[in-house]
């Protein structure tokens, strides 16, 4: 088994789950298009997905499309983003 794995897709933004086997340790990166890599703390990731499989139980649905811009502008006053269409 190799000292290190990298679990991740081809689309960016891409997310690398990066493995050390030998030390038993991990770390989360996302990628961007520019090629630059931010560490974000798993327990970031955590606290997200918990929020996530709460508001998924009363019905909630994650958007797309242009209704991301539109929900994004209005909650968070930022203009068009991009974003990766699956």
């Amino acid at each position: 088994m190799p000292a290190y794995e990298d679990i991740h897709d081809e689309t960016y933004p891409i997310l690398h789950l990066v493995i050390d086997h030998r030390r038993k340790k991990y770390v989360v990166l996302l990628e961007t298009s520019d090629g630059e890599y931010i560490y974000i703390p798993a327990s970031k990731i955590k606290n997200v997905y918990e929020k996530i499989a709460g508001i998924e139980k009363k019905a909630y649905s994650e958007t797309t499309g242009d209704q991301v811009d539109v929900i994004v502008e209005e909650a968070l006053g930022l203009e068009r983003i991009e974003y990766v269409e699956e």
